[in-house]
């Protein structure tokens, strides 16, 4: 073992070793020779960067690549190889790689397995990408939301009020509920969301938005609680009153509801506006996104995201946001700035033009 391989052995936890010196014994004596000749070709990750194409034609070099195990991930051991100084966190710290005094988190998503043969191969993907702990849902507070507006489009379809808007609230949660093996619900609980429920899910939010704003009233019900164990709330429709109005107490009931009647009006109004994505509209979702995303930049302040895609390797220390303020924007961030699966948010990295 000469001084490079040992100085590379140095640098990477003990799986790490297992791995690649399984993966040496198979390799021929010259394939071995060239593997310890390139030991450390490369200064820094910018270099990987440059160089990363003619590395991709390499046999030897993709199959270096590939090697992962646990806590070391796909790439890592790669830049390790051919990086002079990279050392591997194994899985230990937030980020993968030190280099001197630069830490990165890599991310590759360039490589996939071909559908019929199974066999590793360069593909095409350009989509947002999985954190680690930081990306679990229950971090991000739009995801709190959407479940909220996941209930209520549940609780409104059997709804039975003749308004255009209503029929494609209903439309939408047909679509939402339909061949799903958990409910609507069950799947946005589970963060288990595709691309199509999610653009769904926003059309419903954006149509509840503009019926609510339509029929948009003050303060006109009224709720009287009991002292006595096991009697109901009761609950009365009374003329409308402005907020300074209300300490006046004066008032005139029109008629007492039933707020699980969804096809009453004044409950189905009052049931939409509770959600604040629907009172404020899809702003406020992308308001929620985009601070979600700035959160996880903190969590990864001073590190830079490495991400190979096919044909580059981009680095950034920034992620992706929603630029477009409006439901198109919402819409086509859907799959490109973010996603939902797997009981976590997937993020994107920034590229600076």
């Amino acid at each position: 073992m000469n001084s490079s391989h040992q100085d590379l052995l140095d640098r990477i936890p003990l799986d790490a070793k297992k791995v690649l010196n399984n993966f040496l014994v198979k390799l021929s004596e010259d394939q071995k020779a060239e593997f310890i000749s390139r030991i450390g070709t490369y200064q820094s990750m910018s270099d990987i960067q440059q160089n990363y194409l003619t590395e991709m034609d390499s046999e030897l070099s993709r199959k270096v690549f590939l090697l992962k195990t646990t806590g070391i991930g796909m790439g890592e051991l790669w830049c390790a190889w051919l990086i002079k100084g990279a050392v591997l966190s194994g899985g230990g710290e937030h980020y993968d790689i030190t280099i001197g005094e630069e830490k990165y988190e890599v991310k590759a998503y360039n490589f996939s397995k071909h559908y019929r043969t199974k066999e590793w191969q360069l593909a095409k993907y350009s989509g947002p990408w999985r954190l680690g702990n930081a990306g679990a849902m229950s971090n991000f507070r739009f995801v709190e939301n959407l479940l909220y507006n996941a209930e209520i489009a549940h609780r409104i379809s059997d709804s039975q009020i003749d308004h255009p808007d209503v029929k494609k609230m209903k439309s939408l949660v047909e679509k939402m509920e339909k061949g799903s093996k958990y409910g609507m619900i069950g799947d946005f609980a589970r963060g288990e969301v595709n691309q199509k429920k999610m653009k769904w899910m926003i059309e419903f939010i954006n149509t509840a938005h503009l019926y609510v704003n339509r029929n948009r009233s003050e303060y006109n019900i009224v709720s009287f609680g009991s002292t006595t164990p096991g009697n109901p709330d009761v609950y009365y429709l009374v003329n409308e009153k402005q907020i300074e109005e209300l300490g006046s107490g004066s008032f005139e009931i029109i008629r007492p509801i039933d707020m699980e009647n969804h096809s009453d009006p004044v409950v189905f109004d009052r049931m939409l506006a509770k959600s604040k994505y629907i009172r404020e509209g899809v702003k406020a979702m992308i308001d929620d996104i985009n601070i979600d995303i700035e959160k996880v930049e903190k969590k990864y302040d001073g590190i830079d995201f490495v991400v190979f895609r096919k044909e580059v390797v981009n680095i950034s220390r920034n992620l992706k946001k929603i630029e477009n303020r409006t439901k198109k924007g919402l819409l086509d961030a859907v799959g490109d700035v973010f996603s939902l699966s797997s009981a976590s948010i997937r993020v994107k990295e920034q590229i600076w033009n």
